[in-house]
């Protein structure tokens, strides 16, 4: 059984490792977690990530700004964020494996969860392999949702 977990230490993070093995506990350190963008603005971010996702991550941002109405565009955790009376509801990013966006309203995320069946998604995020997976339309009226709901976020 292999158990993993991020740690702070020294100034850098490392993944702790432990696994079982003849009834002892092992613990290995090593790695480092994977970095943040520090892109000062999304407008600079949308420009810095990988040219075969970056028409996909420009569609996604002009979305976000043309239906997430009263939300304030920002960077957050290394990512493109829109918040909300402070609290951010709405973010996407460009991860190693895929692209992700994440709506932190779970009661919208599940109405929308069947219409996005082709993409993985998980309690807060909906990730796409590919640019060409993400149904822009179903975003949209996702993204509209999110801003007419009245439940906080998770």
């Amino acid at each position: 059984m292999e158990s993993r977990k991020w740690l702070w230490s020294g100034g850098e993070y490392l993944v702790e490792i432990g696994y079982r093995l003849m009834g002892s506990l092992y613990t290995i350190q090593t790695g480092t977690k994977p970095k943040m963008s520090k892109a000062p603005d999304v407008k600079t971010y949308v420009e810095q990530v990988p040219a075969d996702r970056r028409g996909a991550m420009g569609r996604l941002r002009k979305l976000c700004r043309q239906n997430l109405t009263g939300y304030q565009e920002c960077m957050e955790y290394g990512m493109p964020a829109y918040k909300r009376n402070g609290a951010v509801e709405v973010a996407f990013a460009s991860q190693k494996q895929y692209m992700a966006l994440y709506v932190l309203n779970k009661d919208v995320l599940g109405e929308y969860r069947d219409s996005l069946s082709a993409s993985s998604i998980g309690k807060g995020c909906i990730r796409f392999k590919k640019p060409d997976q993400i149904d822009f339309e179903v975003l949209k009226k996702l993204l509209r949702r999110a801003s007419r709901a009245k439940s906080s976020p998770c």
